[in-house]
């Protein structure tokens, strides 16, 4: 009896469980979107869904060398209040819609941050730092029209509070403390001021211990998180850092013969990618990759020849909007440059 009993239990029991690394590589490569919710099935899941070294991995995974992901969002006509993600050779996927804006549309204005999006609502509709894969929304406070960008009369006997007039936003994280940081910096004439609202801690914007320097920023142009800094882009084409753990600044040069020039930052290929061409021409479009960060060295990767491009694509090139989102290699194998353009085409280049 005891033989066959033993057999039973055995049995019972099933197959032993899979070791947690071998779950981990199989969650790493399943949609964002299904990793979160098998967070719900147990504490033990939850715990390493959430952590750090999952959340890394699964974004390594999920955008492989050659094929990256992409957050894309109509604009203009086109616009149909859904945030979309798309990845080349695949389909395009319909991630969430934006029904929680009042009016107006809403724009990323950055590249995801560690799974989370921070978007900007047109007519003064506000910010908002989105999930796409829970859904999970958060508005944030006083960005509709910030008090500091709000003409304030002193009373008798008080300071007049300075009025800014320009602000730019950015979304960034700190792997020290594990926290992702929304900064604000605020300028006018004379000087510059910068805030922080740290997510999952209580809901208010506070001052940097630090005074930024007076940096000019350009609202409508995409901040970059990389490298633990945020880089804001200033109207002399210089950058501005923020360090997200120390919350110091510093700033780092244009390449050189582009001081003063109108261009576009975004981060490309592991670096920091400084583009420019003249908008509404067929002058050469100009990209810079900073491959040593340190010492600011800035190497061009490319510049394109826009008029050997047939008239009906160099329309296109001719963009206000036109950007480089990822690099990849196509189906013949040679790497390429992908661009979006203002008329919400992609193009790519060699």
């Amino acid at each position: 009896m005891e033989p066959s009993e033993a057999t039973a239990t055995e049995e019972d029991q099933g197959a032993a469980p899979l070791p947690e690394l071998i779950l981990t590589e199989i969650f790493s490569r399943v949609p964002a979107k299904s990793a979160a919710r098998f967070r719900c099935l147990s504490h033990e899941w939850f715990a390493t869904l959430s952590s750090d070294y999952f959340v890394d991995l699964h974004v390594r995974r999920s955008n492989r060398p050659g094929r990256p992901r992409l957050l894309l969002a109509l604009v203009g006509s086109l616009y149909d209040g859904y945030v979309y993600s798309w990845q080349p050779g695949g389909p395009v996927e319909r991630l969430m819609p934006d029904d929680f804006a009042t009016k107006g549309s809403l724009v990323p204005i950055a590249k995801p941050c560690r799974g989370l999006i921070l978007m900007r609502c047109t007519d003064y509709g506000g910010y908002f730092v989105c999930n796409p894969c829970t859904g999970a929304v958060l508005a944030l406070p006083d960005s509709k029209v910030p008090l500091k960008m709000t003409l304030l009369i002193a009373m008798r006997g008080q300071p007049e509070a300075p009025f800014f007039f320009k602000v730019a936003y950015g979304l960034g994280y700190c792997s020290i403390t594990r926290q992702h940081k929304v900064v604000r910096l605020f300028r006018n004439i004379e000087v510059s001021s910068c805030e922080v609202f740290e997510l999952d801690k209580p809901a208010y914007w506070r001052p940097t211990a630090e005074q930024p320097p007076l940096c000019h920023v350009k609202e409508q142009k995409m901040d970059v998180f990389f490298n633990g800094y945020l880089h804001f882009l200033c109207t002399d084409a210089s950058i501005t850092t923020f360090n997200t753990w120390s919350e110091n600044f510093g700033s780092l040069p244009p390449p050189t013969g582009f001081e003063n020039a109108s261009p576009v930052l975004t981060e490309l290929d592991g670096s920091l990618c400084f583009c420019y061409g003249e908008p509404d021409t067929d002058d050469p479009y100009h990209v810079f990759l900073l491959r040593d960060y340190m010492k600011g060295r800035w190497e061009k990767l490319c510049c394109i020849d826009r008029m050997a491009w047939p008239e009906s694509e160099r329309m296109l090139l001719r963009s206000l909007c036109i950007a480089p989102l990822a690099m990849y290699h196509s189906d013949d194998g040679q790497r390429k440059i992908m661009f979006g353009t203002g008329s919400c085409n992609l193009r790519a280049t060699p």
